[in-house]
C-alpha cells in the first residue's frame, strides 16, 4: 500500500500506468512460490490446458491489482484494527486467543504440524488405494491431531492463572473455563482432522454413523488430554501419550469389528 509514502507519490506527475506497471512487477516478485508451480505445470500441460493455467494467472493478477488499488485508496481508519476485531469477539474466545498469541510461535507450530499430519495420512490413504489400511491411518492421525493440538491447554491454563484473582472475582460458573478451553481446543483441531475424514466418508469407507463416533470420540479424546496436561506436572506429557495410544489401540480395533 505504500504507507506514509504513498500519500507523497501520489502528488508526483506519474502516469497510471508507470504506477500499474510497478504494482504488476511487486506483484510477480510476491508470487514467486505459486508463479513456480503454475509454470511447472504448464510444462507439462496440453496447448490447452495452458491457455486455461494462463487465464487462471491473470485472473489472480487482476484480483490482487483491485484489492491492492482499493486499499490505497480507502483510509486507513475504515478498516478495522486488531483491537476492534478482539472487541467484537466474545470475552472468552478474545481472552483465549490472546493467550494464545503470547506464544504465537509455538502455537502456528502446534497448527501447522496438525496440518501437515492430516495431509500427509490424506497422502498415504491415497497411496494405500484406498484400502483395509486406511480407517486405521485415518485413526492414528486423529489421535496425533488431538495428542499435539492439546498442548493449547498448558497456555491457556497459565493465562487463567495469570488473572486468577480478578476471574475470581467474577459471577462464573466453576468449570466456566473448564468447557470453553475444551471446546476452544477441539474447534481447533476441526480442520485438519475433516482433512482425512472427508475422503472417506466420500468414498464411503466410514458410513455416518462410524463418522459420528470418531468425531465423538476425537472430543472425548481432547476433553481426557486436558487433566493430565494440566494437573499432571512433569510426567503430564507422558500420561497424555499413554493415553492417546490406549486410545487410538481402541478405537482401531473398534473401527475393524
Amino acid at each position: 500500500m505504500g504507507g506514509k509514502f504513498a500519500a507523497y507519490t501520489a502528488t508526483l506527475p506519474i502516469q497510471p500506468l508507470t504506477r500499474l506497471a510497478v504494482d504488476l512487477t511487486m506483484l510477480l516478485v510476491a508470487d514467486i512460490v505459486p508463479l513456480l508451480f503454475f509454470i511447472t505445470a504448464a510444462t507439462f500441460a496440453s496447448a490447452e490446458s495452458r491457455i486455461w493455467l494462463a487465464m487462471l494467472v491473470a485472473i489472480l493478477l487482476a484480483a490482487q491489482l483491485w484489492v491492492l488499488c482499493h486499499l490505497r485508496a480507502s483510509p486507513i481508519s475504515r478498516w478495522p484494527s486488531a483491537d476492534r476485531v478482539r472487541s467484537a469477539l466474545p470475552p472468552w474466545l478474545s481472552v483465549q486467543l490472546q493467550a494464545l498469541s503470547e506464544r504465537r510461535g509455538v502455537s502456528l507450530l502446534r497448527v501447522g504440524i496438525a496440518f501437515a499430519i492430516g495431509v500427509a495420512a490424506d497422502r498415504l490413504i491415497v497411496a494405500f488405494a484406498f484400502d483395509a489400511r486406511s480407517v486405521p491411518t485415518s485413526i492414528i492421525a486423529a489421535d496425533l491431531i488431538c495428542l499435539v493440538l492439546s498442548g493449547f491447554y498448558r497456555g491457556l491454563l497459565d493465562a487463567h492463572r495469570g488473572a486468577g484473582r480478578f476471574l475470581a472475582a467474577l459471577p462464573l460458573p466453576p468449570n466456566y473455563w473448564t468447557v470453553r478451553d475444551v471446546a476452544f481446543v477441539a474447534t481447533s483441531a476441526a480442520p485438519p482432522l475433516a482433512i482425512g475424514w472427508f475422503r472417506l466418508s466420500s468414498l464411503g469407507l466410514l458410513s455416518p454413523q462410524m463418522l459420528l463416533l470418531l468425531v465423538l470420540a476425537c472430543a472425548g479424546l481432547i476433553a481426557l488430554l486436558r487433566m493430565p496436561l494440566t494437573r499432571g506436572g512433569r510426567l503430564g506429557s507422558l500420561a497424555a501419550a499413554v493415553i492417546a495410544a490406549l486410545w487410538a489401540g481402541a478405537a482401531i480395533a473398534a473401527a475393524s469389528r
